[in-house]
């Protein structure tokens, strides 16, 4: 039998979006903001950068998950 090593990751964390143009499906200049290492630190970005923007300001954070081992 054949040990399975557990992978171990890296992630990083980004921020995108941007502001919508009025009646466009896509953002028409998006905006990319990191990478951060913290999970937490990203959010808070996110959360600075939607609070004065109304609905029609939109970031989300994302995840890059790489293998560590790679």
């Amino acid at each position: 039998m054949t040990a399975v090593r557990s992978p171990t990751f890296t992630a990083r964390y980004w921020v995108l979006g941007g502001r919508w143009a009025d009646g466009a499906r896509h953002l028409p200049w998006p905006r990319v903001y990191g990478p951060f290492d913290d999970l937490s630190a990203a959010q808070a970005c996110a959360d600075a950068m939607n609070a004065p923007g109304g609905r029609r300001v939109r970031y989300h954070v994302v995840a890059d998950v790489a293998d560590a081992a790679a």
